[in-house]
């Protein structure tokens, strides 16, 4: 899997942080499910197909592979 599209901001603060979490992925629906347990609030993860991701409308590069 390749887990390189995540939103930079996802990992800004910490515990009450109430940010959406965007994840561009080409993770299956179960995979997704574990993955966003990762995160201080799973609730806020929100997962989109990794062909939408566009690092242009951030003007941020792609983070590097986590895995």
């Amino acid at each position: 899997y390749n887990f390189s599209n995540i939103d930079p901001n996802a990992f800004n603060g910490a515990g009450s942080n109430s940010k959406t979490i965007n994840i561009y992925s080409n993770l299956t629906n179960a995979d997704q499910e574990t993955f966003k347990f990762y995160f201080d609030n799973p609730d806020k993860v929100q997962f989109h197909p990794y062909e939408q991701w566009n690092p242009s409308l951030l003007n941020l590069p792609a983070l590097p592979s986590l895995l």
